[in-house]
C-alpha cells in the first residue's frame, strides 16, 4: 500500500495497510502482492480498450477530414474553371 514501509528482514509491513498495520507472514505478503498485480492487470485491460477506442475515433476523424478535403478541392477547382470560362 502507498505510504507503508516493509521490513525486509521478516517480511512484515508497517503502516496503515489493512487496519491493524502489519502483515505478519510471507503468505499474507504474497497474497497482497498478487491482489495488487491482478488489479493492475484489470486496469491495463481497461486502458488497452480505451486506447483502441481512441485509435478508432482518430481513424474515423482522419477519413472524414480526407473526404472533406477532397470535396472542397473539387469544388475549388470547379469554381476556378467556371470563373476562367466566364472571364474569357
Amino acid at each position: 500500500m502507498a505510504g507503508d514501509t516493509v521490513d525486509s528482514s521478516n517480511g512484515s509491513e508497517n503502516g496503515n495497510g489493512n487496519g491493524n498495520g502489519t502483515i505478519s507472514s510471507w503468505a499474507q505478503w504474497q497474497r497482497l502482492v498478487l491482489s495488487e498485480m491482478k488489479q493492475n492487470k484489470a486496469d491495463n485491460a481497461a486502458n488497452s480498450k480505451d486506447i483502441k477506442d481512441l485509435q478508432i475515433a482518430m481513424a474515423v476523424m482522419a477519413v472524414k477530414i480526407a473526404v472533406i478535403a477532397f470535396i472542397s478541392s473539387a469544388l475549388a477547382v470547379a469554381l476556378i474553371e467556371w470563373l476562367v470560362k466566364r472571364v474569357q
